[in-house]
């Protein structure tokens, strides 16, 4: 399976709930999901934010050679599903004809830390963190992952 993690400008949300969520698959030896991040409005190879980086290293996952993606650069056929930081991300992918059943949207909505401080980054990555659980039950729902 193939899951791709969107928010705006894949700096800050998609692409450290990507890195919380392969780190949380690890935990519990699951390495049948392949997971990636691009963004709506992404300026590609734009690197993290720094905060981002700084509030993933605090647990030991680093963020830093990640370079942002623009959904419109990427093959959307290849993904199994999509995880929305917002309800307008969820209704852009909608527009492009992907269908509900394929949209997640993460945590009923994850705040944009963008050009927050520090706190603010650590904020964001605590409640993306609180809703994975969530985001695996739902694949466990649709029997992607097994107990």
């Amino acid at each position: 399976m193939k899951i791709l993690f969107i928010c705006t400008g894949n700096t800050c949300r998609s692409p450290m709930a990507k890195e919380l969520f392969k780190a949380f698959l690890k935990s519990k030896n699951i390495n049948n999901i392949n997971c990636d991040s691009a963004g709506i409005s992404a300026k590609n190879n734009e690197p993290a934010a720094k905060n981002a980086i700084k509030a993933l290293r605090d647990i030991d996952i680093d963020l830093s050679s990640h370079k942002a993606k623009n959904i419109f650069d990427i093959d959307l056929k290849k993904y199994d599903l999509f995880v929305t930081m917002n309800f307008t991300h969820y209704e852009i992918l909608k527009s492009f004809g992907i269908p509900n059943k394929k949209i997640y949207v993460l945590g009923n909505q994850i705040q944009d830390p963008y050009n927050g401080d520090i706190d603010t980054y650590i904020k964001c990555r605590n409640n993306i963190d609180k809703a994975l659980p969530s985001l695996y039950k739902y694949l466990e729902s649709k029997l992607i992952v097994k107990k």
